[in-house]
């Protein structure tokens, strides 16, 4: 049943900026260390009570900057206009353990994809062909990405993708460059803008963002990806 939006009289008086310190970003998320809270975490208050939360996966997060996390009082739902790809520890990434069900349709066509460009009925597909199931499921695989594809899908290494080796690949994310140690956290606008500041100076004066540490960060728009600023070291992973 639909429901109209709660007719208040919001207000930002509540909505100063919570700092949080810079050497903070060299530990995993915390919303008592930096504000940042799991995504999944989120209700939507409503004259019923509260929604059931949304299975977001674990590397997603919010800033209480940007979204407040009080289950129990009415919001705006704002926009999600600068993301931060951020790595705490950068030893210490890991290919992704959690998975992600790929849901009876998208198997269905994945399976029958994958027999489809199968052409030698071999239970395996070539670089070209994996291509072609890739997009046949709506994956962004752009040209000369050979490399990328068997180091993130080939989990034998003997060149060639079977349909569990894609699936599990799938499930985890990997083609996307999801690793454990690797969050994605949704920023403030002036949240992002002392972030970018940051990383001028830090640039400017060629230090590192933490002293002794070394967290390293991307700023993104939203909804292309594109990438604003990073710190010197940042890396895009299996991207």
């Amino acid at each position: 049943m639909e429901e109209a939006p709660a007719r208040k009289d919001y207000s930002r008086e509540d909505e100063a900026p919570r700092p949080f310190p810079v050497p903070s970003l060299a530990a995993p998320p915390a919303v008592d260390r930096q504000g940042f809270f799991p995504v999944s975490a989120l209700r939507v208050k409503t004259r019923r009570g509260t929604t059931d939360p949304i299975s977001f996966p674990g590397y997603m997060h919010a800033s209480v900057n940007h979204t407040d996390s009080d289950p129990g009082r009415h919001r705006r739902l704002k926009n999600c206009i600068v993301v931060m790809e951020w790595v705490p520890d950068p030893q210490a990434l890991r290919p992704a353990r959690e998975e992600r069900p790929l849901g009876e349709e998208t198997e269905g066509k994945l399976e029958s994809s994958f027999k489809m460009f199968d052409h030698d009925h071999s239970g395996a597909l070539e670089l070209k062909e994996l291509t072609q199931v890739l997009r046949a499921l709506d994956v962004d695989v752009e040209d000369g990405e050979d490399g990328r594809l068997l180091r993130c899908l080939d989990l034998d290494k003997n060149g060639r993708i079977e349909l569990p080796e894609l699936k599990a690949a799938l499930r985890k994310q990997t083609f996307f460059g999801i690793q454990d140690g690797r969050h994605f956290v949704v920023l403030s606008l002036a949240e992002a803008e002392a972030v970018r500041a940051c990383l001028h100076t830090c640039k400017q004066f060629k230090v590192p963002l933490v002293q002794g540490a070394g967290p390293s960060l991307c700023l993104r728009v939203m909804p292309s990806g594109a990438r604003i600023d990073a710190t010197a070291d940042w890396s895009d992973g299996l991207r």
